[in-house]
């Protein structure tokens, strides 16, 4: 899947792994404290990392169980009793 934001930083970075080894070197800076940040950092480390990161794998399994979530909770208003 071809990506329409603009290659970043965070993707050069990502795709020579210095983003990980930063990111578990630093765990208390600003990436994994500001949520709108390490959003864009995951979204990086999961598009052009070339390891396979388990803190990431969880923070998108958790992304799609709360829209899962969210779904199943939206569509038991709109079943039919009678079914």
């Amino acid at each position: 899947m071809k990506r329409k934001t603009p290659y970043r930083v965070w993707d050069e970075m990502a795709e020579t792994d210095i983003l990980i080894e930063y990111m578990r070197k630093f765990v208390d800076s600003n990436i994994n404290k500001l949520p709108e940040l390490r959003s864009v950092v995951y979204d990086s480390l999961y598009e052009y990392s070339t390891e396979v990161l388990p803190e990431v794998e969880v923070y998108f399994e958790k992304k799609i169980y709360f829209s899962l979530k969210s779904f199943l909770n939206k569509i038991k208003l709109c079943k039919n009793p009678k079914q």
